[in-house]
């Protein structure tokens, strides 16, 4: 089977690029400032817990574990709209 490579831009920013295997990379520029218009650098919610989870304690610990709630609820309300949808097309 010939495979041509696949380029996946993904919801949270991220660039994949598949040529016999993954890999991936920011393009949004990793910076924590709070972004001034839709080009501007900023973070996602994913790299913000991946990249600060490991030296964190206390009230950064916290703030982590609470983006990552935030996460999982715009997760799940997103899932359940699809849901929504799905079913109203059945």
């Amino acid at each position: 089977m010939n495979q041509r490579p696949a380029l996946i831009w993904d919801f949270d920013g991220t660039l994949a690029y598949q040529e016999g295997k993954w890999s991936g990379a920011m393009l949004i520029g990793n910076t924590n400032l709070i972004p001034t218009g839709l080009t501007a650098t900023g973070n996602t919610m994913a790299s913000v817990i991946a990249n600060q989870f490991g030296e964190a304690d206390g009230l950064k610990l916290s703030s982590l574990v609470a983006i990552g709630l935030l996460l999982f609820i715009i997760t799940a309300v997103i899932n359940l709209i699809g849901r929504l949808i799905l079913r109203k097309f059945r």
